[in-house]
């Protein structure tokens, strides 16, 4: 792999993490409130449960983002964590922090989508 893609890569990642890491952040939207009415509380509930799913989803995507950079440091990016094969690069121009080929994710996919995240934090733990 060009190492000048290599290096516009690792400062698009870079870029992104630090992007939600600012969101991240700034959690204002996960205040609780009280109210007299019911109906008041009932949807600050569930705008608390929104909020929280999608501070949830940027952590896993800070989580993903500094896996992809490790593997840049390390010299493993663009290989695939499980088959050790390379990861196409059309695949990692549409998703820089693959961490699985399309064969190995769309098995991890049809064994539980949960293997995906939990192998990745695995080997990141590892590397790190």
């Amino acid at each position: 792999m060009d190492t000048s893609y290599i290096k516009n890569v690792r400062v698009m990642l870079e870029s992104r993490r630090d992007a939600l890491s600012k969101r991240v952040h700034n959690r204002n939207a996960i205040a609780v409130e009280n109210t007299a009415d019911v109906m008041d509380e009932v949807r600050l509930a569930e705008e608390r449960d929104l909020a929280t799913r999608i501070l949830e989803r940027e952590f896993a995507d800070i989580r993903r983002v500094e896996s992809a950079l490790t593997r840049i440091t390390n010299g493993t990016y663009g290989f695939c964590l499980r088959c050790d094969e390379t990861i196409s690069l059309n695949r990692l121009r549409v998703m820089p922090h693959a961490a699985f080929c399309v064969n190995c994710q769309e098995a991890a996919e049809r064994d539980g989508a949960r293997e995906v995240s939990v192998h990745e934090d695995v080997i990141s733990s590892l590397v790190a």
